[in-house]
Formats: structure tokens, C-alpha cells, sequence
């Protein structure tokens, strides 16, 4: 069966089929702004995605990882479906991908193959989907889903926005350990997560990092990788096309050493400080939540909240550049003038609505 008539009978054995809450193409409200490649409908309650439904036309196992790792970094919904030729696979949208992935049942929740036609496939998904483990439409809407053990295999813990923030906690204690006072350990992880964010974004070409560190690097981690010097070349670089609190380096460029940019480095290659090996960096920052970068921020300042230091809610944020930004407004050699920058929501929410900038572009 193609996957298109497939995906049909999937919509009809579980309850999706024709429902008002079931978006297609450019109907489909992104929680991001962004449309994540080969999705091509999602499930909606009160408006938070709980479904992705992707409908591919040959079997291309890299494409399907690449697909359940944007949908992880998105953190937003629990299930991706995946309709192939004579196969459906159910992914858990919150279990994070590495480089063992197919080994992994927790991340293929379901796999549905030899559906050979019409009949048979209804059978196949009646009994599987609906009568032993309840994927059906009305188990999603009551949440009665999350009480089956099925749903209980689907961890809020192991979404993308939790581990990413969990793994900053534990590169601060690292970078600390080593030497970095708090302030200088939260600085240096939020400006990298901050220059990795306007990498996959598309923002921070590598024509500009290559001109930057004077043809050294071609990115953030081959500049880390190639040292101190490289490094700090980018910083002040970046510091001078931003012109912004989130990146000084005066206060930090004698603090940090080698082994601090060696320890960030690993991090960023996602290196088992154990062991020593390598494994798949999981975070497509082109498609994590833009407040993620306030909440670490938010969670870096925690302590500083007795001098006033609170952060602008997203909400907020998007209220006055849909005000202010419009499309009749933006050109590639604006320059943007944000007079109380802390986390840099505003130039977050400006670089996901906008995701080409000229290298010209300049940010205050």
C-alpha cells in the first residue's frame, strides 16, 4: 500500500479523520514558528501539538532520524507517526535520539509492517493501536492515554528543552570545579548556547566565522577546538556585531583557560568525559523553543532576583515585534535596538521569524 492511503486508514482507525483539531500543510499553527521538514499534518488540543503525522514515500532511515530529532528538539509533541509503503512507526517525541537509535524501544514505540491492504492494515491498526495500547483519538483528547503503559513509556524528564538545561547545570559545576567563578561559567555557557542557537538558525554563517577567526574555524566548535586565541577571536567579533551585555569578554578572557574551553568543547561534541567517546550532538537549535533561551537565562540569574533581574516573557516579546517588526519593516541592513537586552528574547524571536540575515546585519 503507498503511504498516502495509509496514512488515510491510520486517520480513520484512530479517530483523526476529519476533525477540526487535525491540521494539514500551511494550516498547521507551528508552536515555533518553524514547520519542521516532512511533517505534514499534526494533532492539536487547546493548542499544543500532541501528534506529528509524517507520510514519507520510501523507506530513508537517515531522513527519519533526522525527522525524530527536530521533533525532539522542539519539545512539543509526545508523538511523531511515520507512514511508509506497507509500514506505520510510532516514535516517542520526548525520548532523545543518539547514534544507537533503532536499538532503543523507547523511541520506536510501535512498528506496524507487511500492511499489504486495505483490510488487513485496518486489522493491523484496530488491534495495535487501538485495542492493546489505545492510540486512539479520544484516549489523547482525556488524557486517558497517559495512564496506559503505553503512555507511561513516553518520559516528560527526557524531552529536549529538560536535558539541554539539565546538561548546562552540570557543565557549570564542571567549569566551576575547575576554576570558573559562578558568573563567569553562566556567561560562557549561555553566550555558547546563544552562538550555537544563531548557527542552526542560519544566522551565523560560516563565511562570517571563517572571515571572524581569520580563516581558522569554520564554526563554533572548530574555533573551541583550535583554542583559547580562536576562541576569543570569535567572542570580540561577536561582540562587536551585537554590541551586547551577552557578550563581554573583558571580565572572563583571563579566567578562562584552555581546560574550560576543552571541557565546553566536549560538551558541545557531546564527548563522554568517562570514556571519551564521541556520540551524536542531539539539539537542532533551528527548531528548540525560542524561550528556552530565556529559561536558562532566567535559571542563571536565579539568584540575582533580590537586585530586580527578571526576564520578558516570550508572550510579551512576540506582542511587540508582531507590533514593531512586520514585513514591510525588516530589511537585511537594519540595525535593532534592544535597550534592556538580558536574555536576548527579542533578538531570539527576530532571528526565528527572520532565518537569512545578511552578514552586514547589525544588532544593538
Amino acid at each position: 500500500m503507498i503511504a498516502s492511503e495509509l496514512e488515510q486508514i491510520l486517520f480513520e482507525e484512530l479517530g483523526f479523520a476529519g476533525r477540526q483539531e487535525l491540521k494539514a500543510g500551511n494550516n498547521i499553527p507551528w508552536p515555533t514558528g518553524r514547520a519542521i521538514p516532512d511533517v505534514d499534518s499534526a494533532f492539536f488540543l487547546n493548542n499544543i501539538p500532541l501528534a506529528y503525522f509524517s507520510r514519507l514515500s520510501d523507506l530513508d532511515e537517515d531522513r527519519i532520524t533526522q525527522l525524530h530529532r527536530n521533533v525532539w528538539s522542539q519539545s512539543k509533541a509526545p508523538l511523531l507517526f511515520v507512514t511508509l509503503p506497507h509500514e506505520i512507526r510510532v516514535y516517542n517525541g520526548y525520548h532523545q535520539p543518539d547514534d544507537d537509535w533503532r536499538d532503543r524501544p523507547d523511541r520506536l514505540l510501535q512498528q506496524l509492517t507487511n500492511l499489504t491492504d486495505r483490510l488487513q492494515a485496518q486489522q493491523v491498526i484496530k488491534q495495535l493501536l487501538v485495542e492493546e495500547n489505545h492510540y486512539e483519538r479520544i484516549y489523547l483528547e482525556t488524557g486517558a492515554f497517559w495512564n496506559t503503559s503505553e503512555g507511561r513509556r513516553i518520559n516528560y524528564e527526557t524531552r529536549a528543552d529538560k536535558q539541554l538545561v539539565e546538561g548546562m547545570g552540570q557543565m557549570r559545576k564542571l567549569l566551576t570545579e575547575a576554576g570558573l567563578s559562578n558568573q563567569v561559567a553562566y556567561t560562557l555557557l549561555g553566550r555558547s548556547i546563544f552562538i550555537r542557537y544563531l548557527e542552526d538558525r542560519g544566522a551565523l554563517s560560516s563565511e562570517w566565522v571563517i572571515q571572524a577567526t581569520r580563516g581558522v574555524a569554520q564554526n563554533y566548535r572548530e574555533a573551541l577546538q583550535n583554542g583559547r586565541s580562536t576562541t576569543y577571536q570569535l567572542f570580540e567579533a561577536l561582540s562587536r556585531r551585537f554590541n551586547s551585555d551577552l557578550f563581554p569578554v573583558e571580565a572572563e578572557e583571563t579566567a578562562v583557560t584552555e581546560t574550560h574551553l576543552g571541557i565546553l568543547l566536549a560538551f558541545l561534541n557531546r564527548t563522554n568525559l568517562a570514556t571519551g567517546q564521541l556520540s551524536l550532538w542531539p539539539y537542532n537549535f533551528a527548531y528548540i523553543p525560542i524561550e528556552l533561551i530565556s529559561h536558562i537565562y532566567d535559571t542563571f540569574i536565579k539568584d540575582q532576583r533580590s537586585s530586580g533581574a527578571y526576564y520578558t516573557p516570550l508572550l510579551l516579546a512576540d506582542f511587540m515585534l508582531e507590533e514593531t517588526m512586520g514585513d514591510d519593516v525588516i530589511r537585511p541592513d537594519m540595525t535593532v535596538l534592544d535597550p534592556a537586552c538580558g536574555s536576548g528574547i527579542f533578538w531570539s524571536a527576530l532571528f526565528g521569524a527572520w532565518p537569512r540575515h545578511g552578514d552586514d546585519n547589525t544588532g544593538k
